[in-house]
């Protein structure tokens, strides 16, 4: 079967890029601070639950021996997530804080982090093809991360605690270029 067959046939990627289009038929009717609030939230939750399934994989990581290609698998999907959970929560204290919102809020940056979203939860979901990766997460316990997200979305975008605090703190933390 030709690559295009295969292509054609594939549930999974059409349903993938499906997802993925589904931002731009929300995109006009969202304002897009609104959409990078929210998709940041998405992206720590989700961000929270890989990080925590590449823990155990971590681990034996240093315990047993493995094959390459499942060592870099699990740390670089654990660094990856980290670096973006990372990202989104700085972001997240900075404009609860007041921080200008321009740096963020623009369309592209909203479809950009659609994709890391849809990416989380095509990681989460994926069966497990060897014995090292980490544990999938099933749609049970995607509707269990989805209802954090939106508790926590709730909570931070919704309720809008002060950050101010927290970001005089972190700027006296940070050293100064």
């Amino acid at each position: 079967m030709t690559f295009a067959a295969r292509f054609k046939r594939s549930l999974t990627i059409w349903i993938g890029f499906g997802c993925a289009g589904l931002y731009w038929v929300a995109a006009p009717f969202l304002p897009t601070n609104v959409q990078t609030e929210w998709l940041r939230v998405f992206m720590i939750v989700l961000g929270f639950a890989i990080v925590a399934s590449c823990t155990k994989a971590i681990r034996s990581l240093t315990l047993a021996d493995q094959p390459v290609s499942a060592q870099q698998y699990i740390l670089g999907t654990f660094f990856r997530e980290l670096g973006l959970l990372g990202s989104a929560m700085w972001l997240l204290v900075w404009r609860g804080a007041g921080f200008p919102p321009w740096m963020v809020v623009s369309n592209i940056n909203a479809f950009c982090l659609w994709l890391v979203v849809l990416g989380q939860a095509f990681v989460l979901m994926a069966p497990r093809d060897q014995e090292r990766s980490p544990p999938a997460v099933r749609w049970p316990q995607l509707a269990a991360l989805f209802g954090i997200s939106v508790t926590l979305g709730y909570l931070l975008l919704v309720l809008r605690p002060d950050f101010r605090l927290v970001a005089s703190w972190l700027q006296t933390c940070l050293p100064v270029n």
